[in-house]
């Protein structure tokens, strides 16, 4: 069974429930589900669901060292005029915004499915 996001907050707040002392140590299983989940869900995703500081991360390895991350728009000269954006960081976790106007779209994906996608975002426009 593939780990959700929902799986983990489900055991979070087992742990919690159950966990004996304030003080007691996050099971490493939990430590291992966060792990799993970082590359996809982010930081401040995770932060928010399972209740977690940015110490704990820390403590696990897990460090975010710039709130943003590079991206570099390059507005294109074409009829079309959206920018199209190159991901340059091994770390985003997969947003890529396209404005024309008033109309924006936005794709949410894994990092390394982001770029590979991008070929295929600018033949819709």
């Amino acid at each position: 069974m593939k780990l959700t996001l929902e799986m983990a907050i489900e055991a979070f707040a087992d742990w919690r429930k159950n966990k004996k002392s304030k003080a007691e140590a996050m099971p490493e299983l939990l430590t291992k589900m966060i792990k799993d989940l970082h590359p996809i869900y982010g930081t401040t995703k995770l932060r928010q669901s399972l209740g977690v500081n940015r110490n704990q991360l820390k403590s696990l390895g897990i460090i975010d060292t710039n709130k943003t991350k590079s991206i570099t728009p390059n507005i294109d000269n074409s009829q079309n005029k959206f920018a199209v954006a190159h991901v340059n960081s091994q770390e985003l976790n997969g947003e890529l915004v396209l404005k024309k106007g008033n109309n924006s779209l936005t794709l949410k994906l894994p990092h390394q499915h982001l770029e590979s996608y991008l070929p295929t975002m600018a033949a819709l426009l």
